[in-house]
Formats: C-alpha cells, sequence, structure tokens
C-alpha cells in the first residue's frame, strides 16, 4: 500500500497489532527515532565545538539551573539563607533547592541507584528517554495514520519548537512534554483519568504545565454530558495533586507549606500580579532589552526571534482551530492542543521570567499538533523557520550558561 505524502494509512482490525507487521513497526518506530536525531542536530549545530549530535557526554547539558536539579538528586531540596551579595543584587532572602520541583531530580537519583551511573549520566539518560517517549507517544498515538510526510514535518515543528534545546539538557522540559503528550492521547483515547494523571507527571517536573490544567478542565466539561460537565471538570484537578503533596512536604520540612511559591515570587516569577504582555513583547522584538537579551547582547536577535515563532505557532493554533470547527472539529485533537499552547504562552508573557522565553515556552509545542490541518508547504515553512532560530538558540544555551558553571 502507497504510503505517499497525500494518501493516509488507514488500519483494519489486524492492522491495529503494527508491532506484529514489519511494514508498519517499520512507519511507527523509524519516524520519531529520526526526528529525534535530527532534533539533536539542529539544537547544537552552532555549539559543535562544545557537543555533537551523537554526543552523551553530561557535562555540555550541565548548564544554568541543571546545577540545581542534580543538587537535589544528590541531597533534596535544600533551604538556606541568603548571602549579603545575593541580598544586595536580587533582594531575594531564601536560597537554596527548594525553588525547583522534585520530580526530575528524584527521578534521576532513582536511575542513578539501579544502575550505579552518576547523577549526570542518569540524567542524560531520562531526558533522552523521555524525549524519545513523548516524540513515540506523538507519532503513534496521534500522526502516523496521516500523511506520512506532513505528519513527519509536524513531529519535527514539535520536537524544535522553540525552547527544545532544554529538551536535551539536563532539565525536566522533556519530561514535562512526556506528561502533557500523554495526557493528550489519553483524552483522545477515551481515557480521562489516565489523561489528567499524564499531566500530573509533566505538573511536578516542570511548573509551566501547570498552565495546561484549566485547558484540560475546559476540554473535559465539553466532552461531558448534559449534567455531568462540572463533575468531568474537577476530574481534572488530579493533575495538581503532587504540587499538594509538595506543599504537605514544605510544611513538615520547612514548617512553611508555601515556601517554593515565596521563593518564586522573590525571583520575580509569579502571575500574581501579572506583567504587561503588550510591554514585553514590545522589550523582547523591537526595544531588545529584556533581561536575557542584556545578558548577551550578541544573541538578542535570536531571543526576539524565538518570541515571534512561538507567538504564530500558539496563536495561530486557536486560528486553525476555529477554522476547524466548520469541518471535522476534534475537542481532543483541535482544541485540547490549541488551548495548551495558548494557556501555556499566556502563561510565560504574563510571568515576565527570565527563563519563559528560552526554557518555558518549550511545553506550548503541541500547539504545533494543529498544523497537521495545514497545507503541507506551509507546515515546512512554519518548521524550517524554526529550525533556523533553534539553531541560533542554541548557540546562546551553550556559550551563556558557561558563565553559570561552578
Amino acid at each position: 500500500m502507497s504510503t505517499d505524502e497525500g494518501q493516509q494509512l488507514p488500519l483494519t482490525h489486524d492492522q491495529e497489532s503494527w508491532w506484529q507487521d514489519p511494514r508498519l513497526l517499520a512507519r511507527a518506530v523509524i519516524p520519531p527515532i529520526a526526528v529525534w536525531l535530527l532534533m539533536r542536530t539542529i539544537d547544537t549545530i552552532r555549539a559543535l565545538n562544545f557537543t555533537g549530535p551523537f554526543g552523551f557526554d553530561a557535562k555540555p547539558w550541565t548548564r544554568l539551573d541543571a546545577f540545581n536539579y542534580l543538587a537535589i538528586a544528590s541531597g533534596g531540596r535544600t533551604l538556606t539563607p541568603c548571602p549579603a551579595s545575593i541580598v544586595h543584587l536580587t533582594h531575594a532572602h531564601l536560597c537554596g533547592t527548594a525553588a525547583w520541583l522534585p520530580g526530575f531530580p528524584y527521578v534521576v537519583r532513582a536511575v542513578a541507584g539501579v544502575t550505579g551511573w552518576t547523577d549526570g549520566g542518569a540524567a542524560v539518560l531520562i531526558v533522552n528517554l523521555a524525549t524519545l517517549g513523548f516524540l513515540g507517544i506523538l507519532w503513534i498515538g496521534l500522526l502516523w495514520r496521516g500523511p506520512l510526510l506532513r505528519g513527519g514535518l509536524v513531529l519535527l515543528g514539535i520536537a524544535i519548537f522553540p525552547g527544545s534545546v532544554f529538551s536535551l539538557a539536563l532539565f525536566p522540559v522533556s519530561l514535562g512534554l512526556l506528561g502533557v503528550s500523554i495526557s493528550i492521547v489519553a483524552l483522545h483515547r477515551g481515557r480521562p483519568l489516565l489523561s489528567a494523571l499524564g499531566l500530573a507527571l509533566g505538573v511536578i517536573c516542570y511548573p509551566s504545565v501547570i498552565y495546561a490544567v484549566p485547558a484540560l478542565m475546559v476540554v473535559l466539561a465539553l466532552s461531558a454530558p448534559q449534567g455531568r460537565r462540572l463533575r468531568r471538570a474537577a476530574l481534572g484537578l488530579v493533575a495538581p495533586i503532587p504540587l499538594v503533596l509538595m506543599f504537605l512536604h514544605d510544611q513538615v520540612v520547612f514548617h512553611r507549606w508555601s515556601i517554593y511559591l515565596v521563593m518564586q515570587r522573590e525571583s520575580n516569577a509569579t502571575l500574581l500580579p501579572p506583567h504587561n504582555p503588550f510591554s514585553q513583547a514590545w522589550h523582547l522584538v523591537v526595544d531588545q532589552d529584556a533581561f536575557a537579551q542584556l545578558l548577551q547582547p550578541h544573541a538578542k536577535g535570536w531571543i526576539a526571534a524565538q518570541f515571534v515563532v512561538a507567538s504564530v505557532i500558539c496563536i495561530g493554533a486557536v486560528g486553525v482551530a476555529l477554522w476547524a470547527r466548520t469541518s471535522d472539529f476534534s475537542l481532543t485533537l483541535d482544541l485540547y492542543p490549541a488551548l495548551v499552547g495558548l494557556f501555556v504562552y499566556g502563561g510565560v508573557i504574563l510571568s515576565g521570567v527570565l527563563g519563559g522565553w528560552l526554557r518555558s515556552i518549550a511545553t506550548a509545542a503541541p500547539a504545533m499538533l494543529l498544523a497537521r490541518r495545514l497545507p503541507t508547504w506551509a507546515v515546512a515553512l512554519v518548521v524550517g523557520a524554526t529550525a533556523v532560530v533553534t539553531a541560533g538558540i542554541s548557540h546562546f544555551y551553550f556559550t551563556r550558561a558557561l558563565l553559570y558553571a561552578p
């Protein structure tokens, strides 16, 4: 059967057991692996003096907050008073690693304990397996039955979405995307509890995933029978439960349940009060004097371009979803990914935090799923622009992060 770009691959009942058919197995397995390798190439192409697409040494990927995650893996979350120099510079009074979520480092500790590897080696394994995992879930769960070329381009667009370089770094971004991908596919398969549990995985690993919880609740409510919408929407509250457990832990250990929120607020990472999104956009794109751009003037154009690309995809996904309402509109495949992208985008721009446009925006990547409704040439254009920007940002990541090495 032909699997050319313009044709779909219809599956019979027997063909659902794709792992028993060599041709279907190849179609299911090869594209996500190929996209993962291409993603590694694009994310490192401008930093080959530090690492390469086939290098798995932990050192080049241990940058910025990665040191804090590895510290939690080895010694748990800690809380200490800040030195006077830090207080003078940032006005923060609480230091330590309690300002970072524990999901990723605890997985690192578990894998390191089982394998006997270093924490860095275990982290490299985890982030790459998680990246392969979310790509494979989205491909086998949603994309592989459609046109092969367009589906592959959509998957590549998700893989190299702005911030993707941190999916391969020793950060929880890939685990956050794994949780969001599980949530999207599970909801499409009619398993709302599994969908909420998948999002819970992402929430305890990476903070920007919390912005996707309202998106899940909206879609759960709209997809429920009349009279059961409130009960179904409440199922989405399963997703933040790991955060509640962390708050209980912090009350017992640090005697202050809100210590994570307090430390985030001291670093200016909070939605309350919200930052002016139009002012943020102006500073990022026109003045190019946002904090990250002032730190690295040579990269300020790439940071501005990344913001523009992320904006086009996230806002464009909502437009495509609205346009698709006139045809075979799907709440789970159209509305949910579009809302995930929009809510994550909105949360990041309102928070005003430095890492938002370098890392956190990566969890909006599922918005790219809406591109499967576009002509292949349009998908290729978006993916090409994203690839260029992502390659430029990777250079920023590797060079700037050296300043933070201990």
